[in-house]
C-alpha cells in the first residue's frame, strides 16, 4: 500500500509504504504527483517511510523507471530538496541506498535512516541550512497510512 500526502502546511511531502509492497506501486502512485499536488515546487522536504514494509518486491525495470521518474520530477522541485528515507528492514534499506546513489543527478540531498526521529532531526537541520526556514515538528513517530494532516 502507498499513501502520499502533503504535510506541515503543504511545505513537504510524505510517502508511506506498508505491508507487502512492490516497487511498481510506488512508481504508479508517483506518476501523477504534479497533477495531484500543484505545490510540488514549493516543498522544502520529502519523507519516504518504508518502516512498515513487510515484504518488498523489486524488479530491475521498475527500479529504473522509478529513478527516471524522480529525475524528471526533480526539475520541478527546489534545488537541494532534502529527502529522508526511513527503512528498517535490510532489503528496503539496501534498495533505498541504491536509489539514493542513482538519483544523485537530481540535486536532492537524500539520506536513509533506520528510525523516524533521526530522519526528522536531520530534515529540520537541512531545511534550516539550505532554505533558512524553520520547519514545524512533523511528529513522524506517529505518522502512518491512516492518519491525516
Amino acid at each position: 500500500m502507498v499513501d502520499i500526502r502533503e504535510i506541515a502546511n503543504r511545505s513537504g511531502l510524505l510517502i508511506v509504504c506498508s505491508g507487502d509492497f512492490d516497487l511498481k506501486e510506488l512508481y504508479e502512485a508517483k506518476i501523477n504527483l504534479q497533477d495531484r499536488f500543484p505545490s510540488v515546487g514549493s516543498w522544502y522536504f520529502a519523507v519516504v517511510d518504508l518502516s512498515n514494509v513487510a515484504q518488498l518486491t523489486v524488479g530491475a525495470a521498475d527500479f529504473d523507471r522509478l529513478v527516471e521518474l524522480d529525475r524528471r520530477l526533480s526539475r520541478f522541485t527546489r534545488p537541494g530538496l532534502p529527502v529522508a528515507i526511513i527503512a528498517r528492514g535490510e532489503l528496503p534499506f539496501g534498495v533505498s541506498r541504491m536509489w539514493q546513489s542513482s538519483t544523485d543527478p537530481t540535486g536532492w540531498d537524500s539520506r536513509v535512516f533506520r528510525d523516524r526521529i533521526s530522519a526528522e532531526v536531520w530534515l529540520r537541520d537541512r531545511v534550516r541550512a539550505v532554505f533558512s526556514v524553520a520547519m514545524p515538528a512533523l511528529h513522524l513517530e506517529r505518522a502512518d497510512a491512516s492518519s491525516s494532516e
